[in-house]
């Protein structure tokens, strides 16, 4: 009994210590949360565990805690009983039953009544991996005993300013709903706006050709160009009222968005208003000034954006779980429309198998320089945290994301934000640019989000070094950007002869002797530019190629990345310069493939996950084992565990198949008499189990096949090819 009691009491104190906490931010309308308080006017005297006060010094009590562990239920009757006397002894409106793995907000009842199911204001889901009293006491269980403590605290709250709650329907499901009517109301309306200035003001098309073109849509002068655009119009719009309504909870001196009794330009200039009042505060890279801010708004369409702030209105956004908030960003674009908006969503076992491959360590620096919305940025967030590393600002310091169209990377911004929207003093690093236009360690600006700043105001920030660059390379062919940017292709290969000639004159056309000038030149600091020589790679090549030989520029000695691409690489002739790249200058950790599911269902390309290492000594990378990876199973049996429930398990069990591919071969490595590393391994060896079928072979022969036959090597053999076909080879 006494270590029962002292478990109860360690929960006790752990309750008043996040309460207080959370309560210092001002943000609430409670005086202090208190332990240990007797109360006057009872049988006996009794101790709450935990008092919330909305005025301490007058003894007015909104909310009385009782705290149990998990072997008491939140509704045992006895339980039920004295905390009901105890919320009527101080006149308390509601008390909390909490035992750690369930919790119930009751409305006191009357004196003399019982306390019944009707006066049940809110029961939680359970939290189903805290099961004994000891949990407190593992970090990641404190934690999310902590998160739950802050949503009682934010449901009270509510409590207290409105008088009820309205989870029931307070759902991402609700919310797109409404949000998707107003969609369907608006976009037409935008559409026939859009034609009609486009053909008037002739200044305003070319500044929308423009502005189409940096979200990735080319498709200019047509009828479905206009309608993508109001679409992208209409969503952007709309995701800035939700994120609006996000922060006027967190900071009360922004005005209520409110459209009431505005029509047209009216309401068009009062939303501006608004947006530039909340950019002033925080967050100004979502709510910086566009161009579709100007288009003008129908009457109508105003009318069906004031119902639907008015329907959101009711809900206060800072309240919401931020799962809720992600969860309506994420399915407010349907998903027939991603494709046609440039938005490409990877599946998120595909980007936690990737992330669990190149992100090594806590504090990894990560960028993915193709972002779109932000999917492995977000994934790479949560392992980190998963890993122990709390702290929002930080984490958002460590990952850094690029794309070339506005929309994406405002949602990858949007996205970035929301995973603690409370932290006021965070940006994300999300770089709206041609990443062929960025330098490694180049300096970029971005908006300080500090309360009173001028929204004009900007940082200097260095992009540093990688140790994790991950990402889904786009599957667009060369030749047709080629025909919407002309030129496009000289400047790839000027980017890529910047990147590389000085350090891989290998990959550029020129003679052996001019090669050791170059080496020799830029050894010395000096600069090779100077040099005439045309890169290598084949006119045929797709972007993801150039993408290659641009990204490792940003990866750390021992950095690893790791891509989805398109397979042609591994047997089509612009593949012999990649491989030959790959070989000279990285460890090949794993290409892997899965002929059990398509990876991307509205593709019509096959893909490979490449996973290298950056490694600059030959020794190390000619006794390294390359490994070609089948996957045997839909990932969703792969990593079966739960992506929001069972986090540390998800992430652990990731960590052991990783592992094991990773060190697939290892036995066959040594050491000579000198002290050189070895490696035995002969010729071609496979590993076969439920998970993978691993094919090993040495960097080194891999190499040599590559040199021998001048032209690419068929790697898809590889990871297609039954193993009988080698059985065969070796008879």
């Amino acid at each position: 009994m006494p270590e029962y009691k002292s478990n109860e009491w360690e929960f006790q104190s752990a309750v008043i210590s996040w309460l207080t906490e959370f309560l210092s931010t001002g943000s609430y309308p409670f005086d202090e949360a208190s332990a240990n308080t007797s109360l006057k006017g009872m049988d006996s005297t009794k101790f709450p565990d935990v008092l919330l006060w909305i005025n301490r010094e007058a003894e007015l009590c909104f909310c009385g805690w009782e705290l149990k562990t998990p072997t008491i239920k939140v509704d045992e009757p006895k339980l039920l009983e004295d905390a009901a006397k105890k919320a009527q002894t101080i006149g308390a409106g509601y008390f909390v039953t909490w035992n750690m793995r369930d919790t119930i907000i009751w409305k006191t009842p009357k004196q003399g009544e019982i306390v019944k199911a009707e006066h049940r204001e809110k029961q939680y889901p359970s939290l189903i991996t805290i099961n004994h009293a000891d949990d407190l006491n593992n970090a990641q269980h404190k934690i999310t005993l902590k998160i739950r403590a802050r949503e009682i605290l934010d449901d009270l709250n509510t409590l207290k300013t409105k008088g009820t709650l309205v989870d029931v329907i307070a759902t991402p499901t609700f919310f797109v709903k409404i949000l998707h009517t107003a969609v369907d109301n608006i976009y037409p309306n935008v559409v026939t706006a859009l034609e009609k200035k486009t053909g008037l003001d002739i200044k305003f098309r070319n500044q929308l050709n423009a502005w189409a073109k940096k979200q990735g849509i080319n498709n200019t002068g047509t009828d479905e160009f206009h309608k993508m655009v109001a679409r992208q119009m209409v969503y952007r719009l709309l995701a800035r009222i939700i994120f609006y309504e996000t922060l006027t909870g967190a900071h009360k001196n922004l005005p209520e968005l409110d459209l009431q009794g505005l029509t047209g330009q009216n309401a068009i200039n009062k939303l501006k208003e608004l947006f530039s009042a909340a950019g002033n505060i925080d967050w100004q890279a979502v709510f910086e000034k566009d161009l579709s801010d100007d288009v003008e708004l129908s009457n109508d369409s105003v009318e069906v954006i004031g119902k639907l702030i008015a329907d959101l209105n009711q809900y206060n956004f800072s309240l919401l779980h931020h799962d809720v908030i992600g969860a309506v960003f994420e399915q407010l674009i349907p998903l027939p429309e991603r494709h046609t908006l440039g938005q490409y969503f990877t599946r998120e076992n595909l980007v936690d198998l990737i992330n669990a491959f190149c992100i090594q360590t806590t504090n990894a620096f990560v960028l993915d320089p193709t972002c779109g919305t932000g999917t492995f940025l977000l994934r790479a967030y949560d392992k980190k945290k998963t890993a122990g590393l709390y702290d929002h600002k930080e984490l958002l310091y460590q990952i850094w994301g690029v794309d070339i169209a506005h929309f994406p990377a405002e949602l990858a911004t949007i996205n970035l934000f929301r995973q603690n929207v409370s932290e006021i003093s965070n940006f994300p690093r999300i770089i709206r640019a041609d990443f062929f236009d960025i330098l490694p360690e180049s300096v970029h600006k971005f908006p300080p989000l500090k309360k009173g700043q001028n929204s004009e105001f900007q940082i200097d920030e260095k992009m540093p070094m990688f140790d994790a660059v991950v990402g889904n390379f786009p599957f667009i062919r060369q030749e047709l950007i080629e025909k919407v940017v002309p030129h496009y292709k000289d400047k790839l290969e000027k980017a890529i002869k910047k990147d590389w000639l000085g350090e891989y004159p290998d990959a550029f056309s020129c003679t052996e002797t001019e090669k050791k000038s170059i080496l020799a030149a830029y050894k010395k600091g000096q600069d090779v530019s100077k040099y005439n020589a045309d890169f290598n790679l084949s006119g045929q090549a797709d972007i993801y190629a150039y993408l290659f030989f641009h990204t490792a520029r940003f990866v750390k000695e021992g950095g690893r990345m790791g891509f989805i691409t398109a397979n042609s690489w591994l047997d089509v002739a612009y593949g012999y310069e990649l491989q030959k790249f790959m070989l000279n200058n990285f460890k090949i950790i794993a290409i892997l493939e899965s002929r059990c599911e398509p990876w991307f269902e509205d593709a019509a390309v096959n893909t490979v996950v490449t996973v290298l290492e950056r490694c600059s000594n030959k020794a190390d990378r000619d006794n390294h084992t390359a490994k070609f990876v089948k996957i045997e199973k839909k990932l969703a049996d792969l990593i079966p565990q739960d992506i929001k429930l069972e986090k540390t398990e998800r992430w652990g069990h990731l960590e052991v198949l990783v592992d094991g591919i990773d060190k697939a071969g290892e036995e066959h490595l040594g050491f000579d008499k000198t002290g050189k590393q070895t490696n035995s391994l002969n010729d071609l060896e496979t590993r076969d189990d439920e998970n993978f079928r691993i094919r090993i072979k040495k960097q080194n022969e891999l190499l040599d096949e590559l040199n021998k036959e001048g032209k690419t090597a068929k790697w898809g053999q590889y990871l297609r090819a039954p193993q009988i076909y080698y059985d065969v080879i070796k008879i």
